[in-house]
């Protein structure tokens, strides 16, 4: 049996697992590679996250891969394969152009300190 017939394997057998860690973690990842061009924290820390949050989106890239290779396409493997390259995009614009994620990122956290301060002060 070759490794990529045992990948495809454990892949089948452990979907669930797989998909409950990769996508929560993908996603926190991503939203702390975010948090960091926000608060302009150094470029290695950045680098860490947005390279974890890449690594966890391409395996469930190549997860997701995997049930289409047997004919599974159904509405999970699109969500899923959407999420991780949603990741990947966002990671890699963090690393390749942090100043115009930050102007992006700037005006979306001035609307969410506002809607905070009004809902705090009811």
């Amino acid at each position: 049996m070759s490794i990529f017939t045992s990948l495809l394997n454990f892949s089948y057998a452990h979907c669930l697992s797989i998909c409950g860690v990769l996508v929560p973690f993908s996603l926190l990842m991503t939203f702390t590679s975010l948090y960091h061009v926000g608060a302009r924290h150094p470029r290695q820390h950045l680098y860490l996250t947005a390279g974890l949050a890449s690594l966890t989106a391409s395996f469930m890239i190549f997860h997701v891969w995997s049930w289409w290779i047997i004919g599974v396409i159904m509405v999970p493997t699109y969500i899923l394969s959407i999420v991780a390259v949603v990741c990947l995009a966002i990671n890699s614009w963090a690393i390749s152009h942090q100043t115009s994620l930050l102007q992006v990122l700037m005006p979306c956290v001035a609307v969410s300190r506002s809607a905070y301060a009004k809902l705090v002060h009811r």
